[in-house]
């Protein structure tokens, strides 16, 4: 029998739906923890449990669920921690220089990979022969280069990349949406071994900002890969596996149904949704909208439809009959508009990813069918400028999350990590604030209180009953000046500890 005592513990509450993590009140209490469970919260329980039973003094520090990030990439976070970031570039050329200095800086691979550009707003246009130039500068010539956009919907390569990963028709370098996934997914194999590692290091630090579980949408088999990672030791985090869905017939052949818990997984492994996309993005100025991009006319003024009502209705059906939760990418106004059509026809639950451009109507939509809103508030803050330019005069309803909170939508936040990092915190702070940088908040009228953000990243409460996933601050978020920065004293997972620092 594991059994734990935390004593002199802060611990958050919550309120009667579970929605929202609330302030700590009165003096500290002792939670006691039995067979991965709160069995009990309140004081004195020490006179109670066995003398034989570890007790660890928090000395007055609070505890709250732990967190979840409820759209992660993880196998491309792992990769990206490791790779060259190009994120703060501000032009095309400021980028080619990075690689550069990159490759110049006793650079041992076959293939220079980064990640991070946003060209939405360069003065310049990527091409190819920019980072032909620059690895030549470094004395690499010839050496390929591969640059994913922040978004992951994109990339820029150099001639000797495209010749490499065998794509046609972009002499430019530039390659989006559909034709870039298949080639992206060649860029990211990586031997399992090496992967795993990886992903075993991304996790010890998701952990160690209180994180005790991840929704994976990473594009390749989840299911085998964390059926592999787990039975070799990687518990570090609960994982709901999501698949796309040329992985769906193998998962119906299994009879699996989202919220399954996997066998041999020590209950950390569950079943997803089926993933499926509607549209691009807002930085590719591919996202699906009613109305046309400035600058933009012809086929794609309105950005990228992906997949159409009908067809998207049938696969969303499909998947509801067999026990499938479906969760919709759609940015654009328009492509949301479509995704709550199809769950509205197709019956199905689960929920929109992303919903950046949310019409008014739709708001009220969501709460109707109840479909949770499955957000990045952090990409608010990278993509505000890109926003006021690519949506302008519409941005009050962009990002629009004290509106879907006020209509009673469910929010599940989220970083898209690699597309922002995998920290809650971040996306706390930048649901409370709508700011970043020492910028002024970016339509205020959106912020939410922190016990609605807290409330959108947990998934359990510190109650008897709920299993023991906890997180540990050195810090009492209602009274911190900087949340982004929020001091995680430990993390419990299942009662056990995946992190402490003291």
């Amino acid at each position: 029998m594991d059994e734990l005592l935390l004593t002199r513990a802060r611990v958050a509450g919550a309120s009667a739906d579970g929605a929202r993590v609330t302030r700590p009140h009165g003096e500290p209490v002792d939670v006691h923890v039995r067979d991965g469970r709160v069995v009990a919260v309140g004081a004195g329980l020490g006179a109670t449990v066995r003398p034989a039973v570890e007790r660890v003094d928090l000395e007055g520090r609070v505890v709250i669920p732990g967190l979840w990030d409820a759209h992660v990439h993880l196998a491309q976070w792992a990769l990206a921690r490791r790779r060259l970031d190009v994120s703060d570039a501000v032009s095309a050329a400021s980028a080619a220089q990075q690689v550069t200095t990159r490759l110049s800086a006793g650079f041992d691979g076959e293939v220079l990979v980064g990640y991070g550009f946003r060209d939405g707003q360069w003065p310049d246009t990527p091409d190819a022969r920019q980072l032909d130039a620059a690895a030549v500068r470094a004395g690499r010539p010839g050496t390929p280069v591969v640059i994913l956009a922040s978004d992951l919907h994109s990339a820029w390569l150099n001639t000797a990349a495209l010749s490499r990963f065998g794509v046609e028709g972009h002499t430019d370098g530039v390659v989006r949406e559909a034709d870039w996934l298949g080639a992206g997914e060649i860029v990211n194999l990586t031997p399992e071994p090496l992967l795993d590692s990886l992903v075993d290091e991304a996790t010890a630090a998701a952990a160690a900002r209180g994180v005790v579980g991840i929704v994976d949408f990473d594009t390749a088999d989840n299911l085998t890969a964390w059926r592999r990672r787990i039975a070799a030791g990687a518990t570090g985090l609960r994982v709901e596996a999501s698949m796309w869905p040329g992985h769906l017939d193998r998962v119906v052949k299994e009879e699996l149904h989202s919220g399954d818990v996997i066998l041999g997984s020590e209950g950390l492994l569950t079943m997803g949704s089926l993933k499926v996309i509607v549209d691009g993005s807002l930085t590719n100025r591919s996202a699906y909208c009613f109305d046309p991009y400035p600058g933009l006319d012809g086929a794609h003024a309105r950005g990228v439809l992906s997949l159409g009502l009908d067809e998207l209705t049938v696969l969303m059906a499909h998947a509801h009959r067999k026990g499938l939760r479906c969760a919709v990418h759609a940015i654009g106004d328009a492509a949301i508009a479509i995704a709550l059509d199809a769950f509205e026809a197709s019956g199905a639950r689960g929920s929109v990813e992303h919903a950046e451009l949310v019409d008014t109507d739709d708001v009220h939509r969501f709460a109707a069918l109840g479909i949770v809103a499955s957000v990045q508030p952090e990409q608010a803050m990278d993509d505000r400028d890109i926003a006021e330019a690519a949506w302008a005069g519409r941005t009050d309803r962009a990002f629009p999350l004290g509106s879907l909170a006020a209509a009673g939508v469910r929010l599940a936040f989220g970083s898209d990590a690699p597309v922002t990092p995998l920290d809650p915190w971040a996306a706390v702070s930048a649901a409370v604030t709508r700011s970043r940088d020492g910028r002024e908040p970016w339509h205020p009228e959106q912020r939410l209180d922190l016990e609605t953000a807290l409330g959108a990243s947990v998934r359990s409460q510190v109650a008897p009953g709920h299993v023991a996933d906890l997180a540990v601050l050195d810090a009492d978020p209602w009274a911190a000046a900087d949340l982004r920065g929020m001091p995680v004293a430990g993390a419990l997972l299942g009662g056990r500890w995946t992190w402490r620092a003291w």
